[in-house]
Formats: structure tokens, sequence, C-alpha cells
């Protein structure tokens, strides 16, 4: 099975109580659900069907492309693509 880059596949138990009828006791019977998390360094998108990179730092001139990497803009450098780059002519 192929997950989303950034995403990981995780079971959550939960317990389902029922009357069982014959000894008039309740018994627990454990359930299992996969879900899918992210990573450690991406966060659920805005409509949360998948997961993004996040940065620590705002890429103010750029975006972030994987955990705390930015993808600066041409003529933007820096950890936060906030330096500009003089061009020489």
């Amino acid at each position: 099975m192929d997950f989303p880059k950034g995403s990981k596949l995780k079971a959550i138990n939960s317990s389902i109580w029922f009357l069982k009828m014959k000894n008039s006791c309740f018994q627990m019977i454990p359930k299992w659900r996969p879900v899918s998390v992210c990573c450690k360094g991406f966060d659920r998108s805005s409509n949360g069907t998948h997961c993004v990179p996040s940065c620590s730092q705002t890429c103010v001139h750029g975006e972030c492309v994987e955990p705390d990497v930015c993808d600066c803009e041409p003529g933007y450098g820096g950890i936060s693509c906030s330096k500009c780059k003089f061009l020489k002519l």
C-alpha cells in the first residue's frame, strides 16, 4: 500500500462494550482501526486530506518543500528566503 509523502499508517486501539445476554454481564471486545497520521516534520493540509511539510520559520519569498527546507524564489536566499541576492552584471 502506498502512502502520500510524509504520512504513515498507525493502528488505534478502541473498545466496544456490549451486553452478553446469557450471563447478563458486560464483555469488552477490542477493536483496531487504521488511521493515517503525519510523520515528524509534516502537518495536516488545510483541508485535512494529506500531509504537507512544515518549516519552523516562515518561507518569506518561497515555499516549504521539505521539513525545515524552503525553496526560494529567484533572487532570494537564506534559511527562510528572506535575504535578497544582488545579481552582479
